[in-house]
C-alpha cells in the first residue's frame, strides 16, 4: 500500500498479519502503513506469567485493553490489576511493564509506530 492508497477493510477473528514473539501470539489489526504512521493496533495473546522488564518509550504512549485473563501492569509508581474489560493508558516516557496472569492473557495493544524501548540503568 502506498501513502496515497486509502481504503477501509474488515477483519474476522484471527485475521491479520501473524507474529510469534517468544511465545506471545500477535495479530496485527492495523499496521503503521495502514494508519499512515499514526498508530498500530495489535491483538496479543500471552502465555502464563510473561512480560517485559521495566522500560520506557520516549516517543509515544501505549494502551492496553484486556480481552481475556489478567495482567499486572506497572505504570510509574502505580500497579494495576487488570482483568477483562479494563483499559490502561501509559503516557510516553513513563517507566512501565506488564505480566500476564497464571492462566495467560490477551489484550488489544495500541502504540505509536517508530517508538524506541529504553531499559533503565
Amino acid at each position: 500500500m502506498t501513502q496515497n492508497e486509502k481504503h477501509e477493510y474488515a477483519l474476522k477473528n484471527g485475521e491479520g498479519a501473524h507474529i510469534d514473539f517468544r511465545g506471545t501470539k500477535m495479530t496485527v489489526k492495523v499496521s503503521e502503513e495502514q494508519s499512515e504512521g499514526a498508530y498500530s493496533l495489535i491483538e496479543m495473546v500471552h502465555p502464563p506469567n510473561v512480560g517485559p522488564s521495566l522500560h520506557t518509550h520516549p516517543r509515544g504512549a501505549e494502551a492496553f485493553y484486556v480481552l481475556e485473563g489478567t495482567y499486572t501492569i506497572r505504570c510509574g509508581q502505580d500497579l494495576y490489576a487488570a482483568s477483562v474489560g479494563d483499559f490502561i493508558f501509559i503516557p510516553k516516557g513513563i517507566p512501565h511493564n506488564y505480566h500476564s496472569g497464571a492462566c495467560g492473557a490477551g489484550c488489544l495493544f495500541c502504540h505509536r509506530p517508530g517508538w524506541r524501548i529504553i531499559l533503565p540503568g
